[in-house]
């Protein structure tokens, strides 16, 4: 709780830009703690945040543990301004952020971990969600992570509240693609991952939050 409340205190000033900026930064990290991920990372090494959107975890990460390198992407050039403006505030150099597609974005082979947050159920394939788990698959080596942080649908009330506030209110007029975390636990290891843990990130939390730890076989 207390690093939690450092970490919160320590990049809340770096996203002080205007007061929707600073509401979007408070919802995010009381639906799920970026310290709860930043915990079980690698301290060290190649860490990609594939759908960065404006770079709170990513920012987090290297301000944390200056051996880590953080490439963030995301397709959307106006959160990615701020996420290299909040970096640029806190004189983060061991973060760095492009514009890509998650399912393009050419992956090398020497990464540690990978994190997806909140992005595979707004990819309304299934097909293309299963296309890039194997994406990142084929490259993480033996022994490096992938950190899925994902609303599903095993949450009875919260699931269907996640979905109503996206499809209307966070993202209207896009597509969601929910699944449970059966779904997400079989298409891990089918893709040749070990589920290590599965976390409820935020009881208090009106939506649907879990954090899926896999790690490469």
């Amino acid at each position: 709780m207390v690093k939690d409340l450092k970490n919160f205190f320590a990049l809340l000033p770096l996203y002080w830009f205007d007061v929707r900026t600073v509401l979007y930064f408070c919802a995010r990290w009381f639906i799920t703690s970026h310290t709860l991920i930043e915990t079980i990372l690698p301290r060290r090494g190649i860490i990609i945040d594939l759908g960065c959107g404006e770079g709170m975890l990513a920012n987090l990460l290297a301000l944390r543990a200056p051996a880590r390198t953080v490439i963030g992407f995301d397709f959307d050039e106006r959160r990615l301004a701020k996420a290299r403006r909040a970096a640029l505030r806190g004189k983060i150099t061991n973060a760095t952020f492009h514009i890509a597609d998650a399912l393009t974005y050419p992956l090398s082979d020497d990464i540690e971990a990978i994190v997806v947050y909140d992005v595979l159920h707004h990819i309304s394939e299934r097909a293309d969600q299963e296309f890039l788990i194997k994406r990142i698959a084929n490259k993480l080596l033996p022994g490096r992570f992938l950190i899925i942080r994902e609303p599903v649908n095993d949450d009875r009330i919260k699931g269907p509240l996640n979905s109503i506030a996206d499809r209307y209110l966070f993202y209207p007029g896009t597509a969601i693609a929910m699944r449970t975390v059966a779904e997400w636990t079989r298409l891990l290891k089918k893709n040749g991952f070990s589920v290590t843990a599965v976390r409820r990130t935020n009881h208090l939390s009106p939506f649907s939050a879990r954090l899926l730890v896999a790690q490469k076989r």
